[in-house]
């Protein structure tokens, strides 16, 4: 029964650590694309399908930010729902 008590805080933990490293991970990726947007190495002239690509990349990459913030905050209801739209 000792063990039971205990066994929430590792998981806070590690929710935290999968929250943070989310957030490590868009910043990284918004850096990326914005160093070579500024360097002039990138620009808006190419084919829709490259920015209908970016606008679906980028927003997966903010549903599993949102995803693992919800999941460290303990919103597990709203997190399960939101799970069935990153499916799609």
């Amino acid at each position: 029964m000792a063990t039971m008590a205990q066994s929430g805080a590792p998981a806070r933990s590690e929710e935290r650590f999968f929250f943070k490293m989310a957030c490590t991970m868009a910043v990284l990726i918004v850096a990326g694309f914005g160093f070579q947007l500024g360097a002039g190495r990138s620009s808006f002239s190419v084919p829709l399908v490259y920015h209908l690509h970016a606008f679906i990349y980028f927003g997966w990459v903010a549903l599993f930010v949102l995803q693992s913030g919800l999941a460290a905050a303990g919103n597990l209801a709203l997190h399960r729902q939101l799970g069935w739209l990153s499916a799609i």
